[in-house]
């Protein structure tokens, strides 16, 4: 009788035990696998003013008049600055107004408003939290884009997912700052490719870029860090899909890279096995067509060095 209680009461400290290290090891919603704290957007002030909400960004806002691509941007990033901070437990439920500003010099530049109406709690496209929020950046939009705390502004469109795929220009929302950008760097937004954008957008920035190993395939550094770069078009009469061999060989190209972080850019779509890639692993990041406007956002708000 008394071997079989301390064998009772052995099994109750094991299930104690098991059950508290759960508790202290268990994802919550916001640190899930591959999540973690969500990221506040870039910005470098928030002020509430009476019944609005005043957003600070330190972008420079050419002459004083923003594009309408830089204004839907910033408006966006207001409103999850906005969901974010309700979502931390600030009083911000009076607030019916939000006014995104930007900067012309040393001149606070107001680039728009919009009422606040229902801020909801979005998701990230795997529908789990997003990384834990960066520490600054410098001018690196990568780390910015890398680290999974910044979406951007939606798409113009949904784009078709037919084989014959419109010019990118048509589906992507570009500020005049990354219009003259592509311009000097000679990509045409009319009839560029994801592969010309990219690099574009990467030689604007400041990147350093070298041929590796494999075609269409670069390692970038700057900041301290080397990306691993893959390219992959869209051309005519292909498949609109990323492939799993695309997809194999670029992780290949990354693990024989050694580089800091790797980064596939494509003007076809991603598969869902994207997402469990990304999750496994957190260094690497597929840049698709549905994501093309959000990594040129990137581009925008990370400049800045917010």
């Amino acid at each position: 009788m008394e071997i079989v209680l301390g064998l009772i009461a052995l099994l109750l400290v094991i299930a104690a035990v098991t059950s508290l290290r759960s508790r202290r090891t268990a994802p919550t919603d916001d640190t899930a696998a591959g999540g973690g704290l969500r990221a506040e957007p870039p910005h470098r002030d928030f002020r509430i003013v009476g019944d609005e909400a005043h957003v600070f960004f330190d972008i420079e806002v050419p002459n004083g008049e923003a594009d309408e691509a830089l204004q839907v941007l910033l408006i966006a990033e207001a409103h999850e600055l906005l969901r974010v901070k309700r979502t931390a437990g600030l009083a911000v439920e009076h607030v019916t107004l939000l006014r995104a500003f930007g900067r012309d010099g040393g001149t606070e530049v107001e680039v728009g408003s919009s009422p606040t109406g229902a801020v909801d709690e979005p998701e990230s496209e795997t529908g789990q939290g997003v990384a834990a929020p960066r520490e600054g950046t410098g001018s690196d939009p990568l780390a910015l884009i890398l680290d999974g705390s910044f979406h951007g502004a939606e798409a113009t469109a949904l784009p078709s997912r037919s084989d014959e795929l419109p010019p990118l220009g048509d589906e992507l929302r570009l500020t005049q700052v990354i219009l003259d950008a592509l311009d000097r760097e000679g990509v045409d937004p009319k009839d560029m490719t994801a592969g010309e954008l990219a690099l574009g957008l990467l030689r604007h920035a400041g990147y350093a870029l070298e041929d590796a190993k494999g075609a269409d395939t670069y390692v970038i550094a700057k900041a301290g860090s080397t990306t691993f770069l893959k390219v992959v078009d869209h051309s005519h009469g292909d498949h609109p899909e990323l492939s799993d061999q695309a997809i194999s060989e670029f992780l290949f190209g990354f693990a024989d890279a050694r580089t800091d972080r790797g980064l596939l850019v494509s003007g076809k779509f991603g598969p869902f096995a994207i997402y469990e890639k990304e999750r496994r692993e957190p260094r690497i990041r597929f840049i698709t067509r549905e994501r093309l406007q959000a990594f040129v956002d990137g581009f925008v708000m990370g400049e800045s060095g917010a």
